[in-house]
């Protein structure tokens, strides 16, 4: 009998970002790789690189010929989308002891604050400290990671002086 080629399994990255690449890897050599849908991801040849196109996922197969024929081995690869941090609204200002609460039009972020004049709790937001601090939200993933900011005012409380009055002999 002739034997089939054998073929070790694909190792490199599960996920690609579209318009991105990885390179994934074979230790057998000779092979010819390839995508099962060539609008989701592509791949070179002989070289292993698979190129993101559009989200979704796809499965990447390595295969390799002899004269008894061909082995293949496959791996599933996922595309995404490089993530955006949205727009942060809500009030700008906020006087010291009182709090607002943002909101960004991205989901899955981490709320950080610049300077520290705020405490930031998830999208609430404390003024310490009078001044402007710069309030972040930063949303990440496989791809990438993106920060909206927000300028807030920390306004001090009012004063409102203090009273007098004529000295009554």
């Amino acid at each position: 009998t002739c034997p089939l080629p054998v073929v070790a399994s694909i190792t490199g990255a599960v996920s690609v970002c579209t318009g991105g690449a990885i390179t994934l890897s074979d230790t057998t050599h000779g092979g010819i790789w390839s995508s099962s849908s060539t609008t989701i991801a592509i791949t070179g040849s002989s070289e292993g690189m698979v190129t993101g196109i559009a989200v979704g996922n796809v499965i990447i197969s390595y295969s390799v010929s002899n004269s008894c024929g061909t082995s293949i081995v496959t791996a599933p690869i996922t595309v995404n989308l490089p993530v955006k941090a949205g727009t942060i609204s809500g009030f700008s200002k906020v006087c010291i002891g009182s709090t607002i609460t943002l909101s960004d039009t991205a989901t899955g972020g981490i709320w950080n604050n610049g300077n520290g004049l705020a405490i930031v709790s998830d999208a609430v937001i404390t003024g310490i400290t009078s001044g402007t601090d710069v309030i972040q939200y930063i949303v990440s993933n496989s791809c990438s990671s993106d920060t909206a900011t927000k300028t807030i005012t920390i306004n001090p409380l009012p004063d409102a002086g203090t009273i007098t009055r004529p000295s009554s002999d």
